[in-house]
């Protein structure tokens, strides 16, 4: 699961589809696979009893504990991405 919580109203937030094919990397390496949306939720705003839903509900599928998740109080906005039919591909740089 992809979790991006930002202040602002930005990318990927209201852009990513069900069915969107995105490339999947880690920071600062290179391009590995692609996968297909299979779920995707955001919230608007993002309270603080939702940010500790969020926290209990997807903490570990993000990879993310709790002061991770914490940090971002500030957050309005949430985007959550469920790949599924993940690929590998020959790793690339853009």
């Amino acid at each position: 699961m992809e979790c991006r919580l930002s202040q602002h109203k930005r990318p990927p937030f209201g852009v990513v589809t069900v069915g969107t094919t995105p490339w999947l990397k880690q920071s600062g390496r290179p391009i590995r696979a692609t996968a297909t949306v299979a779920q995707v939720d955001y919230t608007d705003p993002l309270t603080t009893a939702r940010l500790s839903f969020l926290r209990l509900r997807c903490g570990e599928s993000v990879q993310a504990g709790p002061d991770s998740i914490d940090a971002r109080r500030q957050s309005q906005f949430t985007t959550f991405i469920r790949p599924g039919n993940v690929r590998r591909i020959d790793p690339f740089l853009l």
